[in-house]
């Protein structure tokens, strides 16, 4: 087997790996990412009309305060087979068609939101894009001309860096994280 190929699939069973590390809770625990303990105050954990008396003063997180209170609208508005355009739960109504943030049309957002409860379409989407962020990487620094061993190190450290971990609750910066460096590989190899 070649380098290249021999790099590419250690890359990934390294990805698996840390995909599953990361998200053994979520896996296999039946827990989420999604802090739920703050929505206690909130539709559907919650009857309409409820007070958020039992989180006030706490920060508020955009995890809870946006993507999964839009993956709650969403799969409410699929569910009876509207469009996914607005979100009457936050700030009084806000549309939510084309926030780039929400990713309505992106493919697997869709499909995931179709598929799985609100809290798991979020779980996924995070583990899903997680997976991808170092061989994404890992594929930029093969194409700029580093060997498989030095390159399998950067996309690691990529995975495991600051952005990526720092901002993990968040899942369009992994989808930044996935889409940045090819992208920069394909703009590479265009010149």
């Amino acid at each position: 087997m070649n380098p290249d190929r021999r790099g590419l699939l250690l890359c990934f069973a390294l990805s698996g790996l840390l995909t599953l590390a990361v998200g053994f809770d979520v896996l296999f625990r039946g827990r989420t990412f999604v802090p739920t303990d703050l929505m206690t105050g909130r539709s559907p954990w919650a009857p309409a009309g409820t007070d958020d008396a039992a989180i006030r003063g706490r920060i508020h997180l955009d995890v809870v305060e946006f993507f999964a209170m839009n993956a709650v609208q969403a799969e409410r508005d699929l569910a009876e087979g509207a469009g996914v355009l607005w979100n009457d739960a936050i700030l009084g109504g806000t549309p939510i068609s084309g926030d780039p943030q929400v990713g309505t049309f992106y493919p697997v957002r869709a499909i995931l939101l179709r598929t799985l409860s609100p809290t798991g379409s979020v779980d996924a989407f995070i583990l899903i894009h997680f997976f991808f962020v170092m061989p994404a990487m890992y594929a930029f620094l093969r194409g700029r001309g580093l060997d498989p061993g030095p390159a399998l190190f950067g996309a690691m450290a990529g995975a495991l860096g600051g952005q990526v971990l720092g901002w993990f609750k968040y899942g369009c910066g992994l989808v930044a994280a996935v889409f940045l460096p090819l992208m920069a590989l394909a703009l590479d190899r265009a010149w």
